[in-house]
């Protein structure tokens, strides 16, 4: 018998006997066999479709959405009798650091100043927001980022915080820098920054900083130093005017001397 009369026939059979099984011959035996024989289900369901009467249509596709679901049934069975993964906790150190240090908070104003991060760009990857454009994103990482320094107006007469972010070995330190973080008993750091704040906004010495400083959404101001491109010539370091641009003038367009 052709296999498409055969198929049309179980189709109407299964519906018209309730308590009829799905054929074991369109079950798949192992899970490689499982993709193989959905897609030629959905072909043969297809050719049918073509030349099939109303009755012929519906049974064919109530046959083919019962067998889906009893494949969904046990692969949804599968998953479950599979070994549960371990839960790994995560530790927030951020949040143990400054457990010791009593932060109330203060409301800001307009003219209220606080410490900003410090990070390194890791990369870039891309988003798409709710109207389906593309919007480009940096990724920066905010490396154990710990307050190394307060300024006073008693000691040095304006208010700041020196932030330090990344780690470094002490034989690549100077005295003078080891010497700076054994006083505040803090680990060395690769990069400092200073960041000028108002007195409400001070933060004790080993306060970590987390990306949880700001808010989602929160306009940020950023400031990064580009990669290195090598001397780019007078015209672009100094705003030289260049050479003649005229017929004449070899190899000269751009030089720093003109003979």
């Amino acid at each position: 018998m052709n296999m498409k009369k055969k198929l049309v026939r179980n189709t109407i059979e299964y519906f018209k006997n309730k308590s009829a099984r799905i054929p074991s011959s369109l079950i798949p035996s192992t899970k490689e066999e499982q993709f193989k024989n959905y897609d030629r289900e959905r072909l043969l369901l297809k050719d049918l479709l073509q030349n099939a009467t109303e009755d012929e249509t519906q049974s064919s596709k109530n046959f083919f959405n019962e067998l889906n679901r009893t494949k969904a049934l046990a692969y949804v069975n599968e998953i479950q009798e599979m070994p549960s993964k371990k839960v790994v906790e995560v530790r927030n150190v951020a949040e143990e650091i400054n457990k010791k240090f009593n932060i109330k908070k203060v409301e800001g104003s307009r003219r209220s100043k606080r410490v900003g991060l410090l990070g390194y760009k890791v990369g870039m990857m891309t988003i798409w927001d709710k109207w389906g454009v593309a919007q480009p994103l940096s990724v920066i990482k905010i490396d154990n980022c710990l307050v190394t320094h307060v300024k006073t107006e008693e000691t040095d007469n304006y208010f700041a915080i020196q932030v330090g972010v990344g780690s470094k070995q002490p034989q690549n330190a100077t005295k003078p820098m080891i010497g700076h973080f054994i006083k505040n008993d803090l680990p060395i750091k690769r990069d400092l920054k200073e960041f000028k704040v108002t007195s409400e906004n001070l933060l004790p010495v080993g306060y970590a900083l987390t990306v949880r400083h700001f808010v989602p959404g929160q306009l940020v101001d950023v400031k990064g130093i580009s990669k290195g491109k090598g001397f780019q010539g007078v015209m672009t370091r100094w705003n030289f005017a260049g050479g003649f641009k005229t017929h004449g003038c070899s190899l000269k367009h751009r030089a720093a001397v003109i003979n």
